[in-house]
């Protein structure tokens, strides 16, 4: 299944004389664990509607057994899909970390 990690904290590099909290995680063999930044989630597209969380969440119960490289892809993919031509307005980066 899903896990959503909560955000906590100032973005890190925003202000370096802020303290930052810190989330320990376990992944089981097989497991992937999805690092995204606003640019995903928060992209728009001509009619306003925003890509979203609920869409990341589809993308993973397709493709969430995909290696690290292939979930970026199909993370990037349906992005492009969904915003049909819109350009984005912020920076994306996405990272993946995988257990094997």
């Amino acid at each position: 299944g899903l896990q959503t990690l909560p955000t906590t904290g100032f973005p890190i590099g925003l202000m370096d004389d802020k303290p930052f909290e810190c989330t320990r995680v376990t992944l089981a063999p097989g497991e992937a664990l999805l690092l995204y930044t606003d640019g995903l989630t928060e992209a728009r597209r001509a009619d306003g509607s925003e890509y979203g969380t609920e869409r990341v969440e589809e993308v993973l119960r397709d493709y969430g057994r995909a290696d690290a490289r292939h979930l970026v892809g199909h993370l990037r993919e349906d992005l492009s899909d969904f915003l049909d031509g819109t350009a984005r307005n912020d920076d994306l980066s996405l990272l993946v970390i995988r257990r094997v």
